[in-house]
Order: C-alpha cells, then structure tokens, then sequence
C-alpha cells in the first residue's frame, strides 16, 4: 500500500493490504457514515478499482456479475443497520454458486447493540448460514495482541474465500467515533498468511475402479448442471461421449457443447414417455442445480445403481437420491484426467438387440427435433416463438444472461449457437431478484455484448440497476412485457385457485419505455414475431448507447402454448393452427 493520508483505524488499513496482497483489486462500495473510514481510504488506495452503488441489493449482485467475468474475488463495503441484510440476496447466490465475494460492513461497537442506537442491529453472524467464514473485529487496536489477532482472522477469512471451492466471506468491523481522523505515511507493511494447497490427485486404485466401472456399465448418463465456460471440459466429454454406452445430458448454462450430448432435455424427456429402458445404471452428475425439472422428475424416479457427484463441496448434494461415490475435486481436472485414461478402450456398449443406450436416445432426440420444428412453424405469437425469433440473432460475441423464473426455462427448449461470453442465470437460489444488476456488472468486465433476457416481474424487482453510473454501450436488456408472474400459470397448482392473480402472478403494467427514457438508455418494442425480426439486427448493432428491447407478447396465451408444445412433443396432439 502506497504511503497516503488513509483513515486512522488500524484495522482499515491492515484490511487494504490485505485485500492488495491477496489480489482483491475490484470493489464495490455504498455510501454511508460508519464505514467512512473504509470508503476514504479505499478511494484513496490507486490499487484498487472502485465502483460507488447507492443500493446495496443492487451493489451486491453488480459485484457478483463483476466476479463471474473476471474470475476474480469482489470485495463490498457497506455502512452498518440494514443496509448489511441488503447484500443477503447475492451473497447467498455466490454460495450456493461458489463465487468469491467479501462483504466487508460497518458497524456500531458491541457495547451500543440492542440500546436504541441508531442504524444498530445484531450483524455479527447475521450472515452465516451462507458464507464460508466470517469475522467481527474492532478497527481500533489497543494492544499488540489485538493487533495480532485481526491479522491472523482476516487472513483466515479471505483465505476462506480464495481456497477450493472458494465462496463469500463477511468481514464485520465495528468503529468508535469520531469516524474521519487522518493518519499520514502509515506503511501497513501486514503480515499475509498464504495458503498451500496439496494436490489433489485420486489413487490409482480408485482411477482403476472407476474406469472399470464405467465401461460395465451397461447405459451411463452424464448430467452437467450450470458451470463456467470450459474449453477443456468440453473437449474431454466430447472424446468420452464417443462411447455408444453414454449420453450426455448437458444444460444451456452448462457452457457444453458436444456433437451427440442433449441440450434440449425438456423436450427430449417429453419425447422419451415412460420408457424404463432409457434409465441409466451407472449416473455421473457434475455443476450446479439443474434448471430442468423434468429431468430431476426423471432421474429420480429411475433410482441409479451407481451416482457418481464430482463435486469439491463437503458434503455434496444429493439431488437424485441416489448418490454412492462423491468424488471430491474439480470437474475439469476431472474429466481431463478420465478420458485421458478411457483413450484406446473399448466398451461393450450395445444391447443383445443391437442397440446402444446413446443411439436409443439419439432416436429420441431426432424425433423431439423434428416434432419441435413442425410446432414451430404453425406456433401464434408468443413468448416462446419469440424465444426462437431471439436466439436467431444473438450475435457470436455475447454473453447470454437469462433472468428467473420463464426466461432461463424457454431457453433450454431451443438448441442455439455457442456465445463466447458463455452463457449465465442466478440459478443458485434461483431467486428473480439481481438479474440486471448481474449483468450490468458483468458487462463492466466482459468486452462483447452482454444480453440479459428478462421477465417484466424481475425487470422491475431489480428496476435500481437501471440508475446505476456504471452502464456501457455493450449492454442489451431484451424485456419479455408479458404481464409478469407467468410460471404460474404453466406449473401445476396456481393456476387452478381463485387467487392466482390476486397472490401468485401479480400483473403489472411495467413502464419501460418510460423507464428507459429516464435513465437515459435507448429504446425499442416489438409486439409480433415479424417487428421482433425487423428490430433485432438495430438492437444487437454497436453503439455508445445501453439499449433495452420491449417485447410485448399475449399474457393470456403464453400459458397454453407452452403446455400446448409439450402436448405435441408428447405424442398426445397434432399441430393445429395457434
């Protein structure tokens, strides 16, 4: 840390250079006045990249999106009071997603909590049941020992979210007054304790077994939940899925492409029936939550001999109620590493009717295609045919954000093009809050466009994005204006109570255009497939303007399309004019 006029809390300054060291550069900071000590000085510091975002629900998922581009850890500075439970959204959808973010907040000293004191509330541990580690610590240090031990937490702490699998971290620092003294040519030469991990690596008896396994294995399914964009990853599964006894199942937000692996699983499942055949013996499972019900609903149900969760997390998830190995490292050293050492085998991999377990969902596959392409030659305007309009022009260069809860649903019906930037939903709590501050924040660090696709209820929940200073011309904000809470009317239970509108879809109308024009980015509509045709190629083109796109699609006949789709695919109907 470079030698300044820097608060004189002690603790600011061991945290600076620690957060230097540790290579914690960008962060996102709110106003307030407990935590001026850390806003002044961090300002400051010129070794670090600062962005000042009054709301801190919003300043919270801006930091996510910055983390998720960059790949690098995120600090958060907030003032004390609520403004901390704020950041509660993000910072537990960086947990269950495995994103490093450090939310550093302000607070009152101990001895003033629960006595009428302003902007005081119980923020010790108000955040532990979704952070990897935290702290409370005075930024005022009376003797050599406390100074001692706020550096030995705070290395532990950012150590907590530096190291496999890395996660968010809460720092909770509390300052005496008066909040703005001065100290000058403060060295904050701090001691930083590095972390040495050993090398994972599996024994070579276990390498054995699994690949022995694997290739006994009469039908072996690869699922891929969400997971950041892999090179690697998918040029190992790609050699791996060669073998006729594997398919792969592998989600939109995946970031997997492969030749034969299924992208579509919705469709596909609706396609399959109930066809026991098609169970897989042996599953191995790998990413995030799954977005696809349907395939959770399968998987379930065919109860696996075997399931194989690569997965770092301790304890790992059991999703489909059938976990017997968790195998506890990195997918992508992982799969590098298995098909490496399934080079040259070769499995008995067909049926005694000459089948193998790929091609049976191979044919499957060709069938759902074919169905889906008749459906959507005849299918009316609506928010999936417009999702297929969309997914048309999205340019190479983009990263696709999709918000909860249709958006990210309708994409995994389409096959579509592989997008540089990958592809993005907040599907670790799934919740609809933060999309577009997300994707702002990613869009600050990504060089391409940065598209988020949206729901009317979410654009509106995260409406503060939209005033944020940090907004570039690679933004694009597509905003489906569909009347909002539509899920409702497609998954089985509202939509047969009185108070489905009342309770669970709350319609709105949603002022976009206004909206735009008074944060000052550009505007266009479209209310059918052909305006969505002819707007598309001028939204997606440069400019030094954020553009937000208004789709305006029927909000009653959204609902039976889609079920309407899943009745032909099924078998159960013929295309009719819709």
């Amino acid at each position: 840390m470079m030698d300044s006029d820097y608060s004189d809390k002690k603790g600011v300054s061991v945290l600076m250079d620690l957060f230097e060291m540790k290579g914690i550069r960008k962060l996102v900071m709110s106003p307030g006045s407990r935590n001026a000590p850390l806003l002044f000085s961090f300002s400051r510091n010129p070794a670090f990249e600062k962005y000042v975002i009054a709301d801190e629900r919003s300043a919270g998922f801006f930091a996510l999106g910055l983390a998720l581009a960059s790949g690098e850890a995120v600090g958060l500075v907030c003032t004390s009071g609520t403004a901390m439970l704020n950041y509660a959204p993000a910072v537990a959808e960086a947990f269950y997603r495995g994103i490093p973010l450090v939310a550093v907040t302000a607070d009152r000293p101990a001895e003033w909590i629960d006595q009428d004191e302003g902007q005081t509330i119980r923020q010790e541990g108000a955040m532990a049941g979704f952070v990897k580690s935290y702290c409370s610590l005075r930024a005022e240090f009376d003797t050599s020992a406390s100074a001692w031990y706020a550096n030995r937490r705070l290395n532990e702490v950012l150590n907590h979210a530096l190291m496999p699998r890395r996660g968010p971290v809460h720092i909770n620092m509390s300052f005496c007054e008066p909040l703005y003294g001065i100290s000058s040519g403060y060295s904050g030469k701090e001691r930083a304790i590095t972390f040495v991990r050993e090398r994972q690596e599996l024994p070579e008896e276990v390498w054995d077994m699994l690949v022995k396994r694997f290739l006994e294995a009469p039908r072996v399914m690869i699922v891929a939940g969400f997971y950041p964009p892999d090179k690697d990853v998918s040029a190992a599964l790609q050699d791996i899925c060669k073998f006729p006894h594997t398919v792969l199942f592998a989600e939109s937000l995946s970031n997997i492409r492969t030749d034969t692996g299924i992208c579509t699983a919705d469709r596909v499942l609706a396609a399959a029936g109930e066809d026991e055949s098609l169970y897989p013996e042996l599953l191995i499972s790998f990413g995030g939550s799954l977005v696809s019900r349907m395939l959770k609903t399968f998987l379930r149900r065919a109860k696996p001999a075997e399931h194989w969760g690569i997965d770092e997390r301790f304890p790992a998830p059991d999703t489909f109620c059938a976990l017997t190995h968790h195998i506890c490292t990195g997918a992508s050293g992982f799969w590098k590493e298995f098909a490496g050492r399934l080079k040259d085998k070769a499995p008995e991999s067909l049926s005694p009717e000459g089948v193998s377990y790929a091609g049976s969902w191979q044919r499957i596959k060709r069938k759902a295609d074919l169905l889906h392409r008749t459906f959507m030659a005849d299918a009316g305007w609506s928010d999936l045919k417009a999702f297929e309009v969309i997914l048309r022009h999205i340019p190479h260069d983009a990263a696709l954000h999709a918000a909860n809860s249709t958006p990210v649903r309708y994409l995994q019906l389409f096959e579509h093009a592989h997008y540089a930037g990958g592809e993005w939903s907040n599907r670790g709590t799934n919740g609809i809050e933060g999309a577009t501050s997300t994707a702002m924040g990613f869009s600050e660090v990504y060089s391409g466009t940065t598209l988020l696709i949206t729901g009317d209820l979410s654009f509106m929940y995260d409406s503060n994005a939209l005033w944020m200073p940090y907004v570039n011309g690679r933004m694009r904000v597509i905003v489906m204006r569909n009347g909002g809470g539509g899920i409702f009317r497609f998954i089985p239970g509202p939509d047969s109570l009185k108070e489905l509108e009342t309770c669970f879809e709350t319609p709105l109308e949603v002022p976009v255009r206004e909206m735009a024009g008074a944060y000052g980015w550009r505007y266009m509509k479209a209310a059918s497939a052909e305006e969505l045709e002819t707007v598309l190629p001028s939204f997606f083109a440069s400019g030094d303007r954020a553009v937000l796109l208004e789709v305006e699609t029927p909000r009653f006949e959204n609902a039976p399309v889609l079920k309407s789709y899943f009745t032909y695919i099924s078998g159960e109907s013929y295309p009719v004019n819709r």
